[in-house]
């Protein structure tokens, strides 16, 4: 049986000048009046637009973009 997967709009970084980048979408879970409740972020390959999608929950999310923020996972030698 598929999955009926909701419509997701993907975006890539401002910073990415060519097609070689991932995108990420935000899937809303609900709305209550104008506040969006985001139940997951999904990434993936922009090369290839129908390859898996990654799914992460917002807490996860926000610890990974902080991690980056703050050079977490820099690669140090």
């Amino acid at each position: 049986m598929c999955e009926k997967r909701p419509h997701v709009v993907w975006q890539r970084s401002t910073r990415c000048s060519s097609a070689q980048c991932v995108e990420v979408a935000r899937v809303e879970a609900a709305r209550v009046g104008t506040t969006r409740t985001v139940s997951e972020v999904r990434v993936r390959d922009s090369k290839d637009p129908r390859s898996p999608e990654l799914a992460f929950g917002p807490a996860a999310w926000h610890t990974f973009i902080e991690g980056v923020k703050h050079g977490d996972l820099d690669h140090r030698r």
